[in-house]
């Protein structure tokens, strides 16, 4: 069996203390760095979803002044009924004489 002296067991539990800061200090930027991270996207998100409701609103108000604006508008019907009533009058043919050149 091979004896230790007790500086060694210090030595060595200094070094493992050093290490152990070292990775607590590590642990400690990464979190750091997350926390902004997650802060800065929240606050961006934020933001965007105050521009959207911005921009719904400002959409709804632009909708509410052109209905104000003619009631009387309709959409389109899908097709004309005038095109319904559509009669031919004459017909008529063209000839086309072709040039070779």
């Amino acid at each position: 069996m091979v004896r230790r002296r007790p500086s060694q067991f210090v030595d060595k539990s200094n070094e493992l203390d050093a290490r152990t800061a070292k990775n607590n200090a590590a642990i400690h930027d990464v979190d750091s760095r997350a926390t902004a991270g997650i802060t800065g996207a929240n606050t961006k998100a934020g933001e965007a979803d105050t521009k959207a409701l911005d921009a719904r609103t400002r959409a709804d108000q632009a909708q509410t002044l052109a209905t104000q604006a003619n009631p009387a508008l309709t959409p389109w019907p899908t097709r004309s009924p005038i095109l319904d009533n559509y009669r031919p009058v004459a017909e008529t043919s063209v000839a086309l004489r072709l040039q070779q050149g």
